[in-house]
Formats: C-alpha cells, sequence, structure tokens
C-alpha cells in the first residue's frame, strides 16, 4: 500500500509538471518538456534561457517567444530586446515583434528608428506599426479623437484611437495646419490639408468635408468658417 505521504508528493509533482511551476532561477516549458533557466521580468512574464538562447514564456510554461534568440539585451515594463528584435507583450500575449535599431517608449506609443528613419507602434494594439520611413514624427492632437500625425517631406495622418489604427488619407499631403479641435467630447475635429499646392479641409473620419481647391490658406479658412456656422 501507497503510504498517503508520498501520494502527495506524487499529485504535488504531477500539478508541478503540468502548470509549470517558476522554482527560483528555473522554469518547467512544456513545449521541450525540461526546465530552463529564467528570469521572471514583469506581469508573469518569464526571460527563458536553454543552451544561450533566448526566449519567452508565460507562468505557465507555454512559450510566447521560441527560444531562439541569441541574446537578451533586457526591456521596459511593456517589451523585451533580443539584440535588435522587440517584442511588445500584453496580457501574456505578443502585440508587435519588430526589428530595428532602437525604439523610444511613450504614453501608449513607441517610436521606433531603422537606417536614420523614423516610424511608430500603438503596441497596446495588435500588429500595428507604421512604415519606418519617415524623417520625422510629430504625435499630436492628445485627448482628442484624431491624436496623431507623422511628418516627413510629405505628411501621412493616422487617427490612432482606433483598433487598429488607421489612415486617414489615401496619398500623404504637403502639409496640414489644425483647423478645429473638438469642442465636446464626441464632436469632430478637423484639419487643414494641402496637395497638389492647394488647400481644403479634412475631417477626423478622414472625409474631405471641403475640397482641395484653394491656392491661399486664408481663403481656405474663410470659407471652412462659412461651412462650420
Amino acid at each position: 500500500m501507497v503510504p498517503r505521504s508520498l501520494k502527495y508528493i506524487v499529485v504535488l509533482f504531477s500539478l508541478f509538471i503540468s502548470y509549470g511551476v517558476y522554482a527560483g532561477d528555473s522554469l518547467y516549458v512544456k513545449s521541450i518538456k525540461s526546465y530552463v533557466k529564467s528570469i521572471e521580468k514583469d506581469n508573469g512574464i518569464f526571460v527563458v534561457e536553454k543552451n544561450k538562447m533566448f526566449g519567452l514564456s508565460d507562468s505557465s510554461g507555454e512559450l510566447i517567444i521560441p527560444i531562439e534568440n541569441k541574446k537578451f539585451s533586457g526591456g521596459g515594463d511593456c517589451y523585451y530586446r533580443f539584440n535588435k528584435r522587440y517584442v511588445f507583450v500584453l496580457d501574456s500575449k505578443v502585440t508587435v515583434d519588430i526589428v530595428c535599431d532602437s525604439i523610444d517608449v511613450g504614453d501608449g506609443e513607441a517610436f521606433i528608428y531603422k537606417d536614420g528613419k523614423s516610424g511608430i507602434t500603438r503596441w497596446c494594439y495588435p500588429g500595428f506599426v507604421s512604415p519606418i520611413i519617415y524623417d520625422s514624427i510629430q504625435v499630436g492632437f492628445k485627448e482628442t479623437l484624431l491624436d496623431a500625425a507623422y511628418i516627413d517631406s510629405k505628411i501621412d495622418v493616422y487617427r490612432l484611437v482606433d483598433v487598429p489604427p488607421k489612415k486617414l488619407n489615401k496619398k500623404p499631403f504637403e502639409a496640414i495646419e489644425v483647423a478645429q479641435i473638438k469642442v465636446y467630447y464626441y464632436s469632430p475635429e478637423y484639419l487643414y490639408v494641402k496637395t497638389n499646392g492647394k488647400w481644403g479641409v479634412m475631417s477626423d473620419s478622414g472625409k474631405m468635408v471641403i475640397k482641395t481647391k484653394y491656392r491661399d490658406l486664408d481663403e481656405a479658412k474663410r470659407i471652412f468658417a462659412l461651412w462650420n456656422k
């Protein structure tokens, strides 16, 4: 007859293996059926190492990122860096996985840099990464529905609060200027936009409410004032 104490040990060991237990500096990873070196970074996410290769696991031993990276270079509250690979994780799920030279994490977004060019990611929304093609980036219109403009020699306008964020203009503008921010929470916002040397007005939904046909910005402003009465 098997002693009761031994039964308890067997049950505890089974749970230990089944659910993946963080034991000091090791974690049982289910997919490879072995313990690996680990560091608990934050929110139950573990950096795991085997044979000098690195990956990410959740607390149950399920791999989030395979153990295939040659170098772990630290990270922040929301991301992990493997050399030039940056992995953003939210609720144990990868939202953005990108290779670039460096990043600068802001409030809900991160600027990304590669080969002297800039891009942006809204890391809390899975998969959103702008092209890394811009000379410079300006994020504006905070606390409003339209909260981002990405500026190069030409201008692309995105609205980051959408899920996923969306590009508002099909073709880049030559210039933009804020026409009207929202008066109330649900009221629309507008931008003066310039294309082919002419100004018009675009709403925060991406709709051209006044076509780009005015060569002078002051004239476009006058027309908009009449339209917006």
